[in-house]
C-alpha cells in the first residue's frame, strides 16, 4: 500500500509541476473505487463512456518533461553503482574461497 501511495504522490507532484508551468490548476478528489466505474473503464482501455471528440493526441517527445530526464540519468548512475558494488562483493567472495589457510601447532592431542 505504501508503494502505491508513494507512486501516486510522485505522479501528482509531476503533474502539479506541469500545471504550474502553464499557470493552471487542478482539484483532485478521492472517490471510493466502488463508486468510480469511469476509472475502471479507463484502466481497461474502455472509452465507450467518453466523447472521443474531446480526446487530445499527445506525443511524449513534445511533452517537455520537467523531471524525467534528471530521473532517468539518476537511475542510470544508480544502476552502474549497484553493478559495481555487486562485482566488488563477487570478487571478495572469490578471494575468500581461494584463501589458503595455514595451521600450526600440535593436532595430535
Amino acid at each position: 500500500a505504501w508503494e502505491e501511495a508513494s507512486w501516486q504522490k510522485e505522479n501528482y507532484v509531476t503533474a502539479e509541476e506541469h500545471l504550474e508551468v502553464k499557470d493552471s490548476f487542478v482539484t483532485l478528489t478521492w472517490v471510493p473505487r466502488e463508486e468510480n466505474d469511469l476509472a475502471d473503464a479507463l484502466t481497461n482501455l474502455n472509452f465507450d463512456a467518453f466523447d472521443m471528440n474531446l480526446r487530445e493526441a499527445v506525443s511524449e517527445e513534445d511533452m517537455g518533461w520537467l523531471v524525467l530526464d534528471e530521473l532517468m540519468e539518476n537511475s542510470r548512475v544508480l544502476s552502474e553503482e549497484i553493478k559495481a558494488h555487486k562485482e566488488m562483493k563477487r570478487a571478495e567472495n572469490r578471494k575468500k574461497k581461494h584463501k589458503v589457510h595455514k595451521f600450526f601447532g600440535n593436532w595430535a592431542s
